[in-house]
């Protein structure tokens, strides 16, 4: 075996190491309906619905950030997801480095701080219901440097954004990611030109 382990290149032997410290988090609602998961007029209610997040993607450009969560790095574009927008994150740096906490208001009407949005490719691929959200996100790290954490909690109810319908209630969600640079816990951070 130890034959076999010195033929590797260094990177194949700490990769699985490093991985396996980079967090993950939890989202968890009493029940969310999605009118169209089923296909046209056929919804389908998860109760409760939990979502395991253990893949964290950030993109900040400017003064704009999109954080996006997922149960997986492989095969993206099947699988369920959040994605939280917002801006002003040199604010949001400057209160978390004076230590404090900051918390973002969410819209379902997309007033708020910050937008939530549901893309439910996993369990309902062929629904095109915009689920948002109403309720808050605090984050208390946002890391854009390598091996620095991007941790919160988030509470909420789920609405159609359209019809402003209530889907779903009682969303608590918690996440610590450590930001890197490979999957499956990527981190994108753009220059501000």
């Amino acid at each position: 075996m130890l034959r076999f382990l010195i033929g590797l290149p260094l990177f194949v032997l700490v990769a699985p190491l490093v991985a396996c410290e980079q967090g993950g988090g939890r989202l968890r609602g009493s029940y969310l309906e999605v009118p169209d998961c089923g296909g046209l007029f056929r919804p389908t209610r998860f109760e409760p619905f939990e979502l395991d997040l253990e893949h964290m993607g950030v993109t900040v450009e400017g003064d704009a950030a999109i954080v996006h969560m997922s149960p997986s790095a492989k095969e993206i574009d099947e699988a369920d997801q959040i994605a939280i927008s917002f801006e002003g994150v040199r604010d949001l740096e400057s209160q978390l480095r004076d230590g404090n906490e900051v918390t973002l208001a969410l819209s379902a009407d997309g007033t708020g701080e910050a937008n939530l949005s549901f893309v439910l490719l996993g369990r309902c691929g062929l629904a095109t219901t915009p689920i948002t959200a109403t309720g808050s996100i605090k984050f208390s790290r946002f890391g854009q440097v390598t091996g620095e954490f991007v941790t919160g909690t988030m509470t909420f109810d789920a609405y159609d954004r359209r019809t402003g319908r209530l889907l779903g209630e009682s969303f608590v969600g918690d996440f610590d990611f450590r930001a890197g640079k490979y999957s499956p816990f990527i981190f994108y951070s753009k220059p501000d030109f």
